[in-house]
């Protein structure tokens, strides 16, 4: 499997590289059902009854943790294959499902290696717009969103010994989650705004990660009609784990990351994108590192 996520990293990254040369879409079947050009990934597009969506997302990231006296870091690094799907039943709805593939590798501090791959936790979401100021084509919306994070990841053993907590594909927990959305048009700029939060339940081995609240605030500029640019910020608070009713002092905290990307059309119905997170305040619990968060991914309307 691990083989299969770097050959779509490539792919994905050759149709990301090969973007900026293409000429400009005619505009796709989707834009002209919801009289709108702007390029959109899933989950941020604007709606109509029986749209479909698909998209496949490849995702990197890596953190460092160093435990009190311990004299060297721990080393997390993962990578996701997400395959997701969103249809909208009616012009004002849209429900979504992210199912991913985790494929983790925890280093320890006495240099001790775990690796897994597996399915991860699966992720339903339910998105609604409450208010738009025009029915066809809305320059702004705003709406809510709830959902609900399934602990589809199993616990994985190894072979000659017991898996760590951090090399474990899920939480083994059930996460609520909501939030609320905004949404601005006015080409060839557009903006989109989301707070969320989320409440997990306890999970593996007595753990019970801390609430979280998300923010994250997203611009775009849109080059022509097959190619826009990104940029923006996205911040996270988390508070304390607990485990068996104790307080995890090395958990919690909050990290804000800027973001900047592409979006591009290659062909009608077809968008590709890639994004870079770079962490610019990390005020995370213990000594706690962030690293580089990279995406790349297709999306495409049936």
């Amino acid at each position: 499997m691990r083989g299969l996520i770097l050959r779509w990293a490539g792919l994905l990254a050759g149709l990301c590289a090969g973007l900026c040369v293409l000429p400009t879409a005619a505009s796709a079947c989707a834009t002209c059902a919801c009289g709108d050009p702007t390029l959109t990934l899933m989950g941020a597009g604007r709606t109509f009854a029986g749209r479909l969506r698909v998209g496949l997302e490849l995702q990197g990231r890596q953190e460092q943790v160093a435990r009190p006296g311990d004299l060297a870091y721990e080393d997390t690094v993962e990578r996701r294959l997400t395959l997701g799907a969103a249809y909208a039943p009616v012009r004002q709805g849209q429900i979504a499902l992210r199912l991913p593939w985790v494929s983790r590798a925890y280093t320890g501090a006495s240099m001790s290696r775990d690796e897994v791959s597996h399915v991860g936790d699966l992720e339903i979401r339910g998105r609604w717009t409450v208010y738009e100021d025009r029915a066809f084509a809305p320059r702004h919306q705003l709406g809510v969103s709830v959902g609900l994070r399934a602990p589809t990841a199993p616990w994985i053993e190894g072979e000659d010994r017991p898996l760590t907590e951090e090399a474990q594909p899920g939480t083994g927990a059930w996460v609520p989650l909501a939030g609320l959305w905004y949404a601005w048009r006015a080409q060839p700029w557009s903006g989109w705004i989301s707070l969320g939060g989320e409440r997990p339940g306890e999970g593996w081995r007595g753990r019970r990660p801390g609430a979280t609240a998300l923010l994250s605030a997203l611009f775009q500029y849109q080059l022509g009609g097959a190619v826009a640019l990104t940029a923006g910020a996205e911040g996270r608070w988390s508070a304390a784990d607990r485990v068996n009713g104790a307080r995890d002092p090395d958990t919690g905290g909050t990290v804000w990351m800027a973001t900047g990307g592409l979006v591009a059309q290659p062909v009608t119905d077809w968008l590709v994108h890639c994004t870079l997170r770079v962490p610019v305040i990390d005020a995370q619990a213990g000594d706690r590192q962030e690293g580089w968060m990279w995406l790349t991914g297709l999306t495409v309307d049936l």
